[in-house]
């Protein structure tokens, strides 16, 4: 009876919307161990529904606006409680959880600020980024409730990342609900969800728009869901349209519609892009390497005016290097000529020779020739590969 008292008075709809996080915290302290101590099963799941119906009103109408985000909010640990119970109501009730904190982590809350109560900030929402956190527990209960009763609210979590901007965030989760190759059980729904929820985060990283804000991040973005997710989730057709719109956006069909990019590129990973062809057998892969490789030349001479310091009214102009990165990634542009040949790269290589030496780095283009020119030893394409060499030598010389 105590215990009933204190948890009337600390979780209810009222104490909720004034402190998520502590009536939160005051639930699991009240499950992990008074619960253990009382063995009052009644009082529990009262207690427990009281916390959902506070944190996901059936009237969805009914919600409020918390006090104070939910940045601390103990979600991982709030699902934890439900990895081993056996309630008839436990599926429903998670589902009901995860609902409510989707909601609450997008919503603007004007909090105090300092000492003054009358002072406010308004603390922007990041979506519900917690969820990489709680991973774990959320594949175990989506594999005790079934991964199709949490279709919507998983697909709608990777939505709400990537409308605050944290693409990274709903692939870095996905990576973390994709099964390996060893899972078993429910794969097949887990993946499709799993596809989904890379799909939205791909269309929001992988774009014209963003590739001109940021090439190499959108680089880095394609990269890592190339290496892990890709590998995971085995969808061929998405991971095509992925690199199809990576493509696109970095050399356009049509060439008027190119855009300067706000970075520039010296720190570009042309090398780890060029290597997710070196073993691709895509009908497509030649034509998409070639257009790769022009647009890196090409960006790699714009001049770009990219914010300075913490003044965003202030610019530096960054004087174009050209194509340089070609050195470093000589080892996969090398097996790639050798693959769709040399022939096919003869305008590119030839035009990267030229870019180099336009912006004074004929050093850099002779040193090209030296890692892209065949041993004696080296046997198919060898003739085409030394009169391309030969000529970009020359243009150095």
């Amino acid at each position: 009876r105590m215990a009933s008292i204190a948890c009337q008075k600390a979780v209810n709809a009222a104490q909720f919307t004034a402190d998520p996080t502590g009536t939160a915290n005051f639930l699991i302290k009240y499950r992990n161990t008074i619960a253990m101590k009382i063995r009052d099963p009644h009082l529990t799941e009262n207690i427990i529904g009281a916390f959902v119906d506070s944190m996901c009103p059936p009237d969805k109408a009914s919600r409020h606006i918390p006090s104070k985000n939910v940045d601390s909010f103990p979600l991982d640990a709030i699902l934890r409680l439900f990895v081993g119970d056996e309630h008839k109501n436990s599926g429903i009730l998670v589902k009901r959880i995860l609902e409510g904190y989707v909601w609450l982590s997008c919503q603007r809350i004007a909090e105090s600020s300092g000492y003054q109560s009358y002072s406010h900030r308004d603390v922007t929402p990041k979506g519900p980024h917690l969820l990489l956190m709680a991973a774990h527990s959320l594949v175990s209960l989506c594999h005790k409730f079934g991964w199709k009763e949490h279709e919507g609210v998983l697909i709608g979590s990777a939505e709400k990342l990537c409308m605050y901007g944290n693409a990274d965030n709903a692939l870095a989760l996905v990576e973390k609900l994709a099964p390996s190759t060893s899972s078993s059980g429910g794969t097949c729904e887990r993946s499709l969800i799993c596809s989904r929820m890379a799909s939205i985060a791909c269309q929001k990283a992988v774009n014209a728009a963003q590739f001109t804000a940021d090439p190499t991040g959108t680089a880095n973005f394609l990269i890592k869901y190339r290496n892990t997710i890709a590998m995971k989730i085995r969808d061929p057709h998405l991971t095509e349209n992925i690199i199809g719109a990576f493509v696109d956006s970095m050399c356009p069909p049509d060439k008027a519609s190119r855009h300067i990019p706000s970075k520039n590129v010296d720190s570009f990973p042309l090398d780890a892009i060029l290597r997710l062809f070196v073993g691709d057998e895509h009908k497509n892969s030649g034509i998409l390497v070639k257009r790769i490789l022009e647009g890196y030349v090409w960006l790699s001479c714009q001049r770009i005016a990219e914010s300075s310091g913490y003044q965003s009214y202030s610019h530096r102009d960054v004087t174009p290097k050209g194509p340089h990165l070609l050195l470093m990634a000589a080892h996969s542009l090398v097996s790639l000529c050798h693959k769709f040949g040399w022939k096919e790269h003869e305008g590119v290589l030839i035009g990267s020779a030229e870019k180099l030496c336009m912006y004074g780095n004929a050093d850099n283009a002779l040193a090209l020739v030296e890692k892209l020119a065949p041993s004696t030893s080296s046997s198919g394409g060898t003739c085409e590969r030394s009169l391309i060499c030969s000529r970009m030598a020359s243009i150095a010389c």
